[in-house]
């Protein structure tokens, strides 16, 4: 009789030939925690028998996993900054790095109301929801070029009850088309940034999953939505406006100092949690 424990032993051994055998013990008892609700201990223990359907729907996810589907797409969920969204390959998968950045928004904006927020190239909105519900009087409007990511967010910010706006547009063509009378305190982007050539070397599990158009550049433009953005700055901030980027690792040098280059002011830079540069503040 198959067990909670011989499953996990299956998807442990059928996921090592693809990641780290640390990597994949993580996304073993992350998917086990999250598909049948028991802690680990208690999975791996729990002295009852598998009801069929969930054997069934256990065995399939383990193929899924096994093909190189990202965990959290065969979850459905994940969790970004205490709030549990679902995701799919519509959008990109919320990571742990990007959390920092609505954190640092946060701690910049703390006792301030009324703030106008715009997030370009929401996803799963998992930056403007986790906003607007920690900021209840702002003003929260996120905008995406891809109408399934639209409808991803839509959801998931009905679900956790944010009150918010959506606009569908390509944030590459003139902004004042897109917000002609509008203007924001805030910016927020954590936009395409990996050039195209990186893809040979990237896992299989982002690169054959996760949307390309929300992952690369171009090679020649690898700062092509950042370019976008200071360009914007003028037209869509308000006087005392900021932006808020994620950047590539090797790029935020050079993001930093494309915002001076446009005229930004008290440009700063920030490490992610593993210690890289990946996050640029610019003020006006």
């Amino acid at each position: 009789m198959s067990t909670y424990q011989t499953f996990f032993q299956e998807m442990r051994s059928r996921l090592q030939p693809m990641y780290e055998a640390d990597e994949a013990i993580a996304i073993a008892k992350l998917f086990l925690t999250s598909a049948t609700g028991f802690s680990y201990t208690q999975a791996l223990t729990a002295d009852r028998p598998i009801p069929p359907v969930t054997a069934q729907m256990i065995t399939e996810s383990i193929e899924q996993l096994a093909g190189g589907r990202p965990v959290q797409y065969v979850l459905g969920r994940t969790t970004f900054c205490g709030h549990s969204f679902r995701c799919d390959e519509r959008a990109l998968i919320p990571r742990p790095e990007t959390e920092e950045l609505v954190q640092w928004i946060l701690e910049e904006t703390s006792g301030t109301d009324g703030l106008q927020i715009l997030d370009v190239g929401t996803g799963t909105g998992c930056i403007a929801i986790s906003l607007a519900l920690a900021l209840p009087t702002a003003q929260v409007t996120a905008l995406d070029i891809s109408p399934g990511a639209l409808a991803l967010a839509r959801n998931n910010a009905e679900s956790l009850g944010a009150r918010m706006q959506f606009r569908q547009g390509d944030f590459l063509s003139p902004p004042e088309t897109l917000f002609p009378e509008h203007r924001f305190d805030i910016i927020v982007s954590n936009p395409p940034y990996i050039p195209q050539q990186e893809a040979e070397t990237m896992h299989r599990n982002v690169r054959d999953y996760e949307p390309a158009q929300a992952l690369f550049v171009p090679d020649a433009d690898a700062l092509l939505f950042y370019r976008q953005l200071a360009e914007a700055g003028p037209s869509l901030l308000t006087p005392t406006g900021q932006m808020y980027c994620e950047t590539h690792r090797d790029f935020a040098d050079a993001t930093a100092d494309l915002f001076r280059t446009y005229g930004f002011r008290e440009v700063a830079l920030r490490n992610d949690l593993f210690g890289a540069p990946r996050m640029v503040r610019a003020a006006r």
